[in-house]
């Protein structure tokens, strides 16, 4: 089953991404006056696989050069999927401009470098942002530091980890909560990938997020096994006056309800947390008498325009949400997948500062 649902998001993928460059080169193309001749769907062909290949070829021999085949399919993934987003600006300007206030295309080429220099420099590193949220039967002040979509793997290594390990000790939280897709799936990996998180001087929290799936999460509860990491499988813990509840993401991706929730039982007396990676299910969250929902999976887009499309598909993609007595926060991730680059967000390490609500 999980080879099937492989090699069928790869066909997807791979249909998908192929009508991508189909676009952005015919545009290319027209704009500088070219014939779309063999030379042009051999371009579209070869850009079109070159990513879903390297992803193959990494996945399954794991070399220094596959690595640095991976890397290069990521980076022109990430330059093709910004000259997308420019050449619907750029088209725009030519059908409400006339033609003499039309720039010439090689100034979008030189922008377009620009944005990805940018891009691949802003995905380095990350921030720390602080957020303060006040919840019922809170006995005291806590803080918690929320991590999301590391994607350890080819790009995201044990050095990224060992800088996020140092930043979070030198917060010191009550715990750390993992909220999905710490694995990417792009390599093999085994406990020593994830060795930092396993020297942090606090409990650490995992739930499984949709590339723990494509991983298979045997294979995950087996890695997990190994570490001081826990993972949370559709169950409720109790630490320090808070409940954490973990629940796997859902294995067919558009459902939006949180049906688990129901079989797991929790002290309506005590602050609950939910640790869910998919922003959605609120509704059932928020009946259950959740605080706190813990969520990411969007990336915030990751790379303008998706930022724009995200919304389209997940309306609280993004920041702090208010239903009732149910907050959302939804991250925009600690890592990138794909193209190592960022633009219109941030790698981000949330500390989370959880306020006794008749505090002053």
């Amino acid at each position: 089953m999980q080879l099937l649902r492989l090699i069928l998001f790869l066909i997807v993928f791979s249909l998908l991404y192929l009508g991508i460059n189909y676009l952005a080169l015919s545009r290319l193309f027209v704009w500088f006056g070219l014939t779309q001749d063999r030379i042009f769907y051999a371009s579209v062909l070869f850009l079109g696989l070159f990513f879903p290949a390297a992803a193959v070829l990494e996945r399954t021999i794991g070399s220094g050069s596959t690595r640095l085949l991976y890397i290069c399919a990521s980076l022109v993934m990430g330059v093709v999927t910004i000259l997308i987003g420019l050449t619907v600006i750029y088209e725009i300007i030519r059908a409400i401009l006339p033609t003499k206030f039309i720039p010439p295309p090689q100034y979008l080429l030189i922008l377009l470098f620009a944005l990805s220099v940018y891009g691949i420099l802003n995905a380095r590193g990350f921030v720390v942002k602080e957020i303060s949220i006040r919840l019922a039967h809170l006995g005291r002040q806590i803080d918690l530091v929320q991590m999301y979509d590391l994607h350890v793997g080819t790009i995201n290594r044990r050095v990224y980890l060992e800088t996020l390990a140092q930043e979070i000790n030198r917060l010191n939280p009550v715990a750390v909560l993992i909220t999905g897709d710490l694995f990417d799936g792009s390599a093999q990996v085994d406990a020593g990938a994830i060795l930092p998180l396993t020297n942090l001087d606090m409990p650490v929290f995992l739930v499984a997020g949709n590339h723990e799936l494509y991983e298979g999460l045997p294979n995950v509860e087996k890695i997990i096994s190994q570490t001081n990491i826990r993972l949370l499988r559709n169950e409720a813990i109790h630490l320090d006056g808070i409940q954490i509840i973990g629940i796997d993401n859902p294995v067919r991706e558009s459902r939006r309800d949180l049906s688990a929730l129901r079989d797991i039982t929790f002290d309506p007396s005590l602050p609950a947390i939910l640790m869910y990676h998919p922003p959605t299910g609120i509704a059932d969250a928020e009946k259950a008498g959740i605080n706190l929902q813990l969520s990411g999976h969007t990336h915030h887009g990751q790379l303008w325009p998706f930022s724009l499309l995200v919304r389209l598909f997940y309306p609280h993609g993004f920041g702090l949400h208010r239903f009732g007595d149910l907050i959302l926060y939804t991250s925009p991730g600690t890592g990138t997948w794909g193209p190592p680059m960022r633009i219109g967000s941030k790698n981000e390490v949330t500390l989370i500062h959880l306020q006794p609500e008749d505090d002053a």
